[in-house]
């Protein structure tokens, strides 16, 4: 896994030399890569570290002579890439003394594999405190997924965490199958509970109810069957109060005393799981959950939304790149694989994930495949395509949701580190023009040196 952290600073011309400071500050306690690797280079050609140029980024924010990096390495193999990035010069402002000020960044990006960086903070403060400023996390913004969010509208309510736990309660078939059915009874009587299905033992049943009760998604009952019809008639929270009902001279429909009919126990549905069966809510907040303990804000997730009248399950914003779900608690087959198509072209994501509860049907992957194909002439498919390696992630079965989620988090936390490493580990080499520089002014202080030996040989011998 691969996550990446950023933090931004912004600086003005008197605080950029002091980045040099910073640098070998964090030199002392952390392992950097960059510099070691120029030092060897003028080893090597045994010549001044300092006549030696590093070689320009490929970033353009990072060209000229300004630009700076470096690349640190700490005991738990974490990578911060530190760098310092010119500002617009045209973006000049005076101090009041005449001084002209341009505004610079600077930049902390920690790469690890793990989303605790324990050694973020003390990097972070030793930066400030040097440089005199003050960081900020920083989060690739998307103009897409912000007009998708101003368009959307939501259609689910308000996501509660409190849901989160009775969530994953349903997440097991065995627990969702019943609460279903409970749902669909208006009342599934206890006595019932053994026809639930041949498969399951007694064992079984208990401790699913008991599951599903201890999450607050079902409660028992009390009813009165009429011995005469077979239907309920009365209900009650519990016995005591059939009891009472019985003793203040409440009676059956049907004429006789409600003590006199058969009393049952019965599990219901409660708010709360009626909730999370509809539209398998459910799923949708296992995903936001998940979404949210691998680094995303609340305002980087639409959740359960329409646009333009498409439902749309989940949009995510990760680092910069608009990600688009479907959630299915069934088969996910060819004809939901028509419109979740409709609704890749409307959101027009970098990625498409589909998690379902079963599988994907091997018609549905057939159809997506020829989709991929027919459409690489279309540029948006083909940046689609070069990001994620592949058209579609499929998730299938809840069991690997985190392991799924996980891997299409990190896939583009990847992208984003290894385009930052790719910036700054050309500093690692040297100008070439510098080289050059550097061994002739080597040779010409050699010959120099040369001349003037014999200059002193020869008045040594003369005055002889």
């Amino acid at each position: 896994m691969t996550f990446l952290t950023m933090r931004k600073a912004t600086m003005d011309d008197l605080a950029a030399p002091r980045f040099d400071a910073l640098i070998a500050e964090l030199s002392t306690w952390m392992r950097p890569l960059l510099r070691p690797a120029r030092k060897q280079f003028a080893e090597v050609l045994e010549v001044a570290a300092e006549n030696l140029s590093p070689a320009a980024s490929r970033d353009p924010f990072m060209d000229g002579p300004e630009a700076n990096g470096e690349v640190f390495v700490d005991d738990n193999g974490c990578l911060f890439v530190i760098t310092h990035r010119a500002g617009n010069r045209r973006r000049l402002t005076i101090d009041a003394e005449g001084s002209r000020l341009g505004e610079h960044s600077v930049w902390i990006h920690a790469i690890s594999s793990d989303q605790n960086v324990a050694l973020l903070d003390k990097v972070t403060e030793s930066c400030a405190e040097t440089l005199g400023v003050l960081f900020a996390e920083y989060r690739y913004p998307s103009d897409d997924f912000e007009r998708l969010k101003n368009e959307a509208v939501p259609s689910a309510g308000i996501f509660s965490p409190d849901e989160v736990s009775p969530a994953r309660t349903l997440a097991d078939k065995n627990n969702r199958e019943l609460a279903t059915r409970i749902k669909q009874s208006y009342g599934l009587l206890v006595s019932d509970l053994k026809k639930k299905s041949n498969r399951d033992s007694p064992a079984d049943i208990t401790t699913t109810r008991s599951a599903l009760e201890e999450a607050g998604l079902i409660s028992s009952e009390f009813m009165v069957i009429c011995g005469k019809t077979s239907q309920q008639t009365t209900r009650a929270p519990s016995a005591e109060v059939i009891q009472q009902m019985d003793e203040a001279g409440v009676k059956c429909a049907c004429g006789k005393p409600i003590s006199r009919e058969r009393l049952e126990e019965a599990l219901t549905i409660t708010e709360l799981g009626r909730v999370l069966l509809d539209k398998s809510k459910w799923l949708s907040v296992l995903v936001m959950d998940e979404l949210l303990k691998l680094g995303l804000t609340s305002d980087e997730i639409i959740i359960e939304s329409t646009i333009g009248g498409d439902e749309l399950d989940c949009i995510a914003n990760i680092s910069g790149e608009v990600c688009l779900f479907e959630l299915k608690d069934k088969e996910f087959n060819l004809r939901e694989a028509y419109s979740f198509g409709a609704k890749m072209n409307i959101v027009n994501p970098e990625h498409a994930i589909i998690v379902t509860s079963e599988y994907v049907g091997g018609d549905a992957k057939e159809h997506f495949e020829r989709s991929r194909k027919a459409g690489r002439g279309s540029r948006s498919r083909r940046v689609t395509n070069e990001r994620t390696g592949k058209p579609l992630v499929y998730i299938e079965g809840v069991d690997d949701l985190r392991v799924g989620l996980d891997e299409v988090v990190s896939t583009v936390h990847r992208s984003d580190a290894a385009r930052i490493l790719g910036e700054v580990l050309p500093l690692a080499s040297v100008e070439a023009s510098s080289v050059l520089s550097a061994i002739e002014a080597k040779q010409s202080e050699g010959r120099g040196g040369t001349a003037k030996g014999a200059a002193r040989s020869a008045r040594r011998s003369s005055s002889r």
